[in-house]
């Protein structure tokens, strides 16, 4: 067999390994926050929308009540989200913010400015002198 076949059904097999292990955290994921949308890919991911720290702060201590701890926060202006140590994988909040008046949101996105891309080269391929897409060459 090709080396990079060889290595290739080694990482998937990794890959499987590591979804097969986190089963324990996605049933409790599922059973803690039932209206999120949860998925795996060898970590527990929860997405939800969600409308205060509030509900973050009680959706950390659901979890860890069932010994799974805050290991780091990832700091953003507009997307923090929570990892978290689970009991085979790594649990992973990630709150949707809306921009949106709602009845009980305390934490919204608001617009604070508008970046402007910077002045970037165009290309087109031409090739020995031929048109492409009826434009006239360079």
């Amino acid at each position: 067999m090709h080396k990079k076949i060889q290595e290739a059904i080694s990482n998937h097999l990794a890959a499987i390994t590591r979804i097969n292990n986190c089963e324990a955290d996605l049933e409790l994921a599922e059973k803690l926050m039932p209206d999120a949308h949860i998925y795996t890919d060898g970590d527990v991911n929860i997405s939800w929308a969600a409308k205060s720290m509030d509900e973050i702060k009680a959706a950390l201590r659901k979890f860890a009540k069932h010994k799974i701890m805050l290991n780091h926060v990832y700091e953003s202006q507009t997307r923090p989200i929570w990892y978290l140590n689970g009991l085979y994988a790594k649990v992973i909040l990630i709150p949707h913010w809306s921009d949106k008046e709602e009845e009980g949101v305390t934490c919204k996105l608001i617009q604070v400015g508008v970046e402007t891309p910077e002045p970037r080269p165009i290309y087109k391929l031409v090739c020995d002198n031929m048109v492409r897409n009826n434009d006239e060459v360079l």
